[in-house]
């Protein structure tokens, strides 16, 4: 094919014998490639997980179990793994995953981090943004009282 750059385009699949001449005082190499061409793209769905802050502290920064998303993010798919990172920069290099997906906790309120969806048999990939948001809402404890006055005595009524 007479490729003189660092990329060889192929388009059609099929066994391929690459040998390259380095033109720098050292030796040709050669080896073999299988090339097969995939559009076998998993589907990544968006999606929101809305979750209270129940620490104690309501600052909208609470754990999430991301793995619970996986599901929905991969379109129930068969063979799909996902992997969750911070940023898109981070998800397309596969670099920096979310260590702990099952106790994360968010950096802001709302947060939008990146799901990768891999097709494990083709191994093409696809993303997802999942926004992260933290209800801060929260009421004071309170002592409700009152007599059963709805003619049945059964310890209930309204309030």
């Amino acid at each position: 094919m007479g490729e003189d750059d660092y990329q060889l385009l192929v388009s059609d699949v099929g066994f391929y014998e690459v040998f390259v001449e380095p033109n720098d005082g050292r030796c040709p190499f050669e080896g073999y490639a299988t090339v097969s061409i995939s559009n076998d793209f998993p589907t990544a769905v968006d999606a929101t997980i809305f979750q209270c802050d129940e620490d104690g502290t309501s600052d909208g920064i609470t754990s999430f179990n991301l793995n619970l998303l996986e599901a929905t993010v991969s379109n129930n798919e068969n063979d799909r793994a996902v992997v969750f990172y911070e940023n898109l920069t981070d998800a397309q290099d596969e670099t920096n995953a979310i260590p702990n997906p099952s106790n994360y906790n968010n950096a802001s309120n709302p947060q939008i981090i990146i799901a990768l969806v891999i097709n494990l048999d083709s191994g093409c990939r696809a993303f997802a943004e999942v926004k992260l948001q933290v209800s801060t809402t929260n009421s004071n404890d309170t002592n409700l009282s009152g007599c059963d006055t709805d003619g049945i005595s059964d310890g209930l009524d309204e309030f």
